[in-house]
């Protein structure tokens, strides 16, 4: 098992290229913090274990800089991310649900299979971000900035998934769907 670091005040901290595989970082405060390529992800170990990535659950990441960290499978659900910068950072296979992503940066970051559900994307940048099998469901996405409908088109979204206005969606069924440019 990681560190247990729960509730945590590591406001402003430097932690950079901390390795903080497993850790538990449930309500901890990381406000400002820096965390450009730290290791808070789960990883594979004998007998094809995989360990959990860290769990941020709750947590407070507003302004962090995160550019190129890993957080592979790691655990942000219902953690404030506003204005936090991931640009380049793996968050594949996280859980954001119902997450504070307000004017985060996601430029160039893997999102692969990412859960975005209810999460708050208001003003989120998504320029180049890898979108594939990420997890849009229920979520709005009519204020985010520089998400294309081909990237969108990889992703997951329903019926319920708000679209930024110059993207249309044409459902074929329940769950297949094509996104293009308004014209």
């Amino acid at each position: 098992m990681g560190a247990d670091l729960s509730y945590a005040e590591l406001m402003k901290a430097n932690l950079i290229r901390a390795k903080l595989v497993e850790a538990n970082l449930l309500g901890a405060n990381l406000t400002g913090a820096d965390l450009t390529e730290a290791k808070l992800s789960g990883r594979y170990q004998r007998e094809g274990y995989y360990s959990r990535g860290a769990n941020l659950r709750k947590g407070k990441l507003v302004g962090a800089k995160m550019v190129r960290a890993d957080f592979t499978a790691a655990e942000l659900n219902e953690t404030d991310c506003s204005e936090a910068d991931f640009s380049g950072a793996n968050l594949s296979e996280v859980n954001l649900k119902h997450a504070c992503l307000k004017s985060a940066c996601f430029v160039n970051a893997k999102l692969g299979d990412a859960d975005f559900g209810a999460a708050d994307l208001t003003d989120a940048d998504f320029s180049g971000a890898e979108l594939i099998e990420a997890k849009f469901r229920r979520v709005d996405l009519r204020k985010v900035k520089n998400i294309s409908p081909e990237e969108l088109e990889l992703a997951f979204i329903d019926r319920k998934t708000q679209v930024p206005d110059y993207i249309e969606v044409k459902w074929a069924s329940e769950d297949t769907y094509e996104c293009r440019l308004k014209s």
